[in-house]
């Protein structure tokens, strides 16, 4: 856990925290879901800093929290070189959230990605949510709380972090000395720590370019083969977000027009098409198919068919309209 500082469009969660602690009515586990980029991390360090400053019996237990060492909190995510979270480890997490607090009158387990237990860890975490200690607090952490099993859910309050306002996006972002921040917030889907990683890391250019591809795909200029040879340096879960971003701003257009919010206004000039030229029942298929093969990347699945299926798929679109 490092230093906290609460980011602006988080100000309303912090304040339902703050008012759920005074009246005594905190829920023993909390999921914090929502898109990816939205700051989930964050608001998790703070709701742990609030806690345990509240009830902290020790004056340097910020220090400890920068250090990850304090011993009433504990944190809890795949270990080095793994996808999962393991039992031994929701196990650990139950052994020590159990025990009488040290420095603090509150215990706090966090687990992030929530979504990365295995059904053994789950299992797990089941017993101790069943059976829940009066000063006990579990956050659990995802933007993907769909493969998290309906017994976790059920006993979990759900907190949505959703994508702030556009205004307080670009005053973030700009406050980082992000050039064309409108554009990488529209590239991340609004979600703004999504928009930083592919400022600093160059997306736009690379995104312009799949755009350019997908348009020559559906206009029969070059064939799925090539196109798929030239992603396939990238990390597929990027290209299928890049893809899901591209066709849900389809979606929005053919529904709000040029009004859509977080979309290119010259997103369709840029493909090449007309709003009658892509029917939106086959792009709402396209979409579940790409959330759906998202889902799937971790199992091992045969990329190059992978890649396969998510562009001749694509190249059907206009096929079909």
């Amino acid at each position: 856990m490092v230093e906290c500082t609460p980011f602006a469009w988080h100000e309303k969660y912090m304040q339902r925290f703050r008012d759920a602690i005074e009246q005594h009515r905190l829920p023993h586990a909390i999921l914090l879901t929502g898109p990816a980029g939205t700051g989930k991390q964050q608001l998790a360090r703070c709701l742990v800093h609030h806690l345990i400053g509240e009830a902290s019996k020790s004056r340097n237990y910020k220090d400890l929290l920068q250090a990850g060492t304090h011993p009433d909190v504990m944190l809890v995510e795949p270990e080095e070189d793994k996808k999962q979270i393991s039992v031994d480890q929701i196990r650990a997490l139950s052994e020590k959230i159990s025990l009488t607090p040290q420095l603090s009158t509150t215990k706090i387990g966090v687990i992030h990605p929530a979504q990365a237990m295995n059904r053994n860890a789950a299992n797990a975490l089941l017993k101790t949510l069943e059976e829940p200690q009066g000063n006990t607090v579990i956050l659990l952490i995802s933007h993907n709380h769909g493969l998290l099993p309906q017994t976790i859910l059920s006993r979990c309050q759900h907190v949505h972090v959703g994508i702030p306002p556009a205004e307080q996006a670009m005053k973030w972002l700009q406050e980082h000395d992000i050039d064309h921040a409108m554009e990488y917030l529209q590239l991340a889907g609004g979600a703004p720590l999504k928009a930083l990683v592919a400022a600093n890391e160059g997306w736009l250019e690379r995104y312009q370019s799949l755009i350019s591809d997908l348009s020559m795909l559906l206009h029969r200029e070059d064939n799925m083969v090539s196109v798929g040879a030239r992603w396939r340096d990238l990390e597929i879960a990027l290209l299928l977000s890049w893809l899901s971003n591209i066709v849900r701003s389809i979606v929005k257009l053919k529904i709000y027009g040029q009004s859509a919010f977080n979309v290119p206004a010259n997103l369709l000039k840029l493909l090449k098409i007309s709003y009658d030229e892509i029917d939106l029942t086959q792009l709402i298929q396209y979409s579940e198919f790409l959330d759906k093969t998202l889902l799937e990347v971790d199992n091992n699945l045969n990329q190059e068919m992978m890649f396969e299926q998510i562009f001749s798929q694509w190249t059907a679109l206009k096929r079909a309209a």
